[in-house]
């Protein structure tokens, strides 16, 4: 019994060890082979230079510049030059067209059609208008005076019109064609569409105020709740026609005091005041129709203002010259005027700009302002509260000197 026992110990403990020198000569034969694949494959990756890229490069960002800027109520746009239209600040209702109503503290691409290019824009005190290289026009923001969403809806009766310009102001939008035919709609308070009616007519129709109907119109502007436009092919008085509030309701009335000989170049809108400027560059402004000369900026050969649209109170003004030296003088208690402060001015006062930048483009809202420099540069001042100013803080701004960088990828 223990020899037979002992034997049958022998012969297990031989067969362990047969069966543990097999599984190790499998594992060394499959271990080689692994090696030689893993060889192989990486020979294959790396050998041909020619078609496989063995190093990785980083893609810069590239600082975003904007051709054109538009101020509203807490909110902006900008735009460049391939077309591109981003929006910031205050989203209550839907304004910045992002199919949402979350604020943005920096700019953000809004979303259009493939190959389409925003050529202008425009914003009001909570809605927005942009015009396409192809003459379409597209509004979005407060419910009451849009389409009624948040993200751009193109206004389908102006698109076989040849629109050429587009204003957004005080919950009413006007647009003009090529052929000088003037269109309003929106909130008729204070008779600001400049034609009969009551309430909201959201209806693109023509503008009847001073007979503009049957003038042609060359460009136009709307304020918080009054209007503007300039014609050709008259003189005097009849050159340019204002209406609604404090400027004759739907009925309007005729600018006055302007110089024979001047043709009108432009002219800009806010609340209860107007800016006319002339071929000879003068600037007259007043808060009813009868114009005057503006004090202060005599001495420069002005091409282009602005006045703020708040709600009540003070306002805001710019105006630059054909250097694009920028002057700004009245209320200034957001820092909105860009003078490194928060006094306010009582007379034109010059405004440093961004180093080697002139005035390309200058809005003003309620109480903020945006700039874009000749040279690309960006700059904003005033009140930040929901981000208007566009550099991803809260944080007021009073000085246009400093430009705002931002970045985007290309």
């Amino acid at each position: 019994m223990p020899k037979a026992h002992l034997k049958g110990t022998q012969s297990v403990a031989s067969l362990t060890v047969s069966k543990r020198r097999i599984v190790g000569a499998l594992f060394a034969v499959l271990l080689a082979l692994l090696t030689t694949i893993t060889t192989d494959r990486a020979s294959a990756l790396f050998s041909d230079t020619g078609a496989v890229q063995t190093t990785f490069a980083s893609t810069a960002a590239v600082e975003l510049r904007f051709v054109g800027v538009a101020a509203g109520e807490g909110y902006s746009l900008g735009w460049t030059a391939d077309g591109n239209l981003y929006a910031w600040g205050s989203n209550a209702q839907g304004q910045l067209g992002l199919g949402d109503r979350t604020a943005r503290l920096q700019p953000t691409l809004i979303p259009f059609p493939p190959g389409t290019q925003i050529v202008e824009a425009s914003a009001g005190i909570d809605m927005t208008i942009a015009l396409t290289s192809t003459g379409v026009v597209y509004t979005w923001g407060n419910r009451d005076v849009t389409a009624g969403t948040d993200r751009p809806e193109i206004v389908p009766s102006l698109s076989a019109l040849g629109v050429t310009g587009v204003s957004a102001g005080g919950y009413f939008f006007l647009a003009w064609t090529s052929s000088g035919q003037l269109y309003s709609w929106g909130n008729n308070g204070s008779g600001r569409l400049g034609r009969a009616g009551t309430g909201n007519d959201n209806t693109p129709a023509r503008v009847t105020a001073q007979s503009l109907n049957s003038r042609v119109v060359v460009g136009a502007d709307a304020g918080r709740a009054m209007g503007a436009a300039w014609v050709s092919g008259t003189t005097g008085t009849t050159r340019v026609s204002f209406w609604g509030d404090l400027f004759g309701s739907t009925t309007g009335q005729s600018g006055l005091g302007l110089p024979e000989g001047q043709s009108v170049q432009g002219l800009n809108v806010g609340s209860r005041y107007a800016f006319v400027w002339t071929s000879n560059g003068e600037l007259y402004g007043g808060n009813t129709n009868s114009l005057s000369r503006v004090a202060g900026t005599t001495s420069s050969f002005i091409v282009g203002a602005e006045v703020s649209v708040p709600s009540a109170g003070a306002l805001s003004y710019f105006a630059w010259d054909q250097n694009g030296a920028l002057l700004a003088w009245g209320l200034n208690s957001s820092g909105q005027l860009g003078l490194g402060d928060v006094a306010d001015r009582a007379s034109p006062t010059s405004v440093s700009l961004p180093p080697g930048a002139s005035v390309s483009s200058l809005n003003v809202g309620s109480n903020h302002s945006l700039f874009a420099g000749s040279n690309g540069a960006f700059s904003s001042a005033g009140s930040n509260a929901q981000g208007a100013l566009g550099d991803n803080t809260t944080v007021p701004r009073n000085t246009f000197s400093v430009p705002v960088i931002i970045l985007r990828w290309p």
